[in-house]
């Protein structure tokens, strides 16, 4: 990052509202410090949506964000609107077949992978996160 590049935030989200809840936050921060915000989802295999989803206790469909993609979009928009500088990404994860005993903490650490990875680029200067 030079001197004249905003700072970047990378807000890692779920769909959960556990997750949307840094978003007040972060754009705050943001506008004080001129940064840019990198929304940030990782889009999961349905098989593995749907498994999360009832481990979580979610098996309401309203609070389904749907696809990543529109849902990710959705969430730029909104705070496109309330002036943030802000752009969203989606990256998708690969499972394996797994016993269902192996499956959350599968997908706790692919998540995970991938949240670091895109940490890790040169264009990240701050991840806000929130966890459940």
């Amino acid at each position: 990052m030079t001197g004249t590049e905003p700072l970047r935030i990378l807000v890692p989200l779920d769909g959960s509202w556990v997750a949307e809840s840094v978003l007040d936050w972060a754009k705050n921060f943001a506008e004080r410090s001129g940064a840019h915000l990198v929304l940030f989802r990782v889009d999961l295999p349905l098989r593995a949506s749907v498994f999360m989803a009832t481990l979580m206790g979610n098996d309401r469909s309203d609070d389904a964000p749907g696809p990543a993609k529109e849902y990710m979009e959705g969430l730029e928009s909104i705070l496109c609107n309330e002036g943030a500088s802000v752009s969203a990404e989606v990256a998708h994860a690969e499972l394996l077949d797994r016993t269902v005993a192996d499956t959350r903490t599968l997908l706790a650490e692919c998540i995970g992978r991938v949240v670091a990875d895109r940490i890790a680029q040169d264009d990240i200067d701050l991840a806000i996160v929130a966890s459940h």
